[in-house]
């Protein structure tokens, strides 16, 4: 009997050659190992190999892998075998946390998480800024609202089983909405949900979000691991405990050269800098503003709260920190967030600004 395996047509850009280059990138089931395969040359181009930072739900059309340090862009299924598998389990579909339920944020999201359902993209939007009033859901956005585009298996209906417990579905929430479903908005029907995708996640013009504020506030990324291992929803409410504000939240995805750039204070003073790019270009990220109300210095408040970049320190003398409560180590902290008090507006423009364009 054959290895289970999946195929997968990936875009790599080739910096030394300028040029793109189209490969098959084949997925080993049983161990997460990979190979890729050299559709100009129609030669072995990666021996199969064990790859830590590339798992079974980061595969889908559109998504971003890393392979040994080269960002790979899906564009399709590399074979009828996956195709089959993949485009009949995995949809995508939206949901609005309007901004009534913003201090709810961080447990609406561990519910989609705990229900298996990805954050594939997402971002803060205030519609008096940009206007969606072609939108089915229009006349009940909030000034303010987070729009998210989820993955996942079944998720159409997951979706509108958390918002009406009456919709029918073959396996049982883990965890549903409660009382906060009165803050969300999703769509009723799979058409609807397909066209709201396109309104608000657009392959051109797409509006991104624009609710930053730049007074007072700082930077925070949370980081590919995390989103991984289904603990941003935690992170995010432990955020808002604390009194912090998300004031502007974006789904963004670093490259070898951005993150690079971000990263680019750490260059040369601390040791783990290229671990610390591998780590922020293996997935999507989370960029988020941080404001305070009353609060005089937010970059410094915020930094205190976040703790020190090693986790097994954090855990010594600043137990009830992010980094302490959901560290692993230097490179798998939980969160990146401005060092430097100059570089607060330097960093937020990047992410809300340079990385979305």
């Amino acid at each position: 009997m054959s290895e289970e395996k999946y195929r997968f047509l990936v875009d790599w850009f080739d910096p030394t050659m300028k040029i793109k280059r189209r490969f098959v990138l084949s997925y080993y089931v049983s161990d997460g190992s990979v190979d890729m395969y050299d559709l100009t040359t129609k030669r072995l181009f990666l021996r199969r190999i064990q790859c830590d930072n590339v798992y079974l739900e980061d595969l889908f059309v559109g998504s971003i892998v890393n392979v040994l340090s080269r960002q790979l862009y899906i564009v399709d299924f590399g074979d009828r075998t996956t195709a089959a598998r993949f485009s009949r389990e995995i949809e995508s579909t939206v949901l609005i946390i309007n901004e009534s339920g913003f201090i709810h944020l961080g447990k609406i999201i561990t519910v989609l998480e705990s229900n298996d359902l990805a954050i594939n993209r997402g971002k803060i939007i205030d519609k008096e800024k940009s206007g969606f009033n072609v939108s089915s859901f229009a006349e009940n956005l909030h000034k303010q609202f987070v729009i998210l585009e989820l993955r996942g298996q079944n998720a159409k209906n997951i979706v509108r089983k958390l918002l009406n417990p009456e919709v029918p579905i073959d396996k049982p929430l883990r965890w549903d909405l409660g009382d906060m479903s009165g803050h969300c908005i999703g769509p009723n029907d799979d058409r609807t949900a397909e066209t709201e995708i396109s309104i608000f996640f657009p392959s051109s013009k797409e509006v991104h979000c624009n609710t930053v504020i730049h007074r007072n506030t700082t930077c925070c990324v949370i980081k590919p691991h995390a989103i991984r291992e289904k603990i941003v929803g935690r992170i995010i409410q432990d955020v808002i405990a604390a009194g912090f504000v998300i004031s502007a939240l974006e789904v963004v995805t670093f490259n070898l050269g951005t993150a690079s750039e971000f990263l680019d204070v750490y260059k040369g003073v601390v040791a783990e800098y290229k671990d610390m790019v591998s780590q922020l270009m293996s997935g999507p990220s989370i960029a988020l503003e941080i404001s305070k109300k009353n609060s005089t210095n937010v970059f410094e408040e915020f930094r205190t709260y976040v703790g020190p970049s090693d986790p097994e320190i954090a855990r010594k003398i600043r137990p009830g920190t992010l980094r302490a409560s959901y560290g692993h180590d230097k490179i798998k902290n939980a969160v990146h967030c401005t060092d430097l008090p100059e570089d607060a507006t330097l960093e937020l423009d990047y992410v809300f600004k340079i990385l979305p364009a």
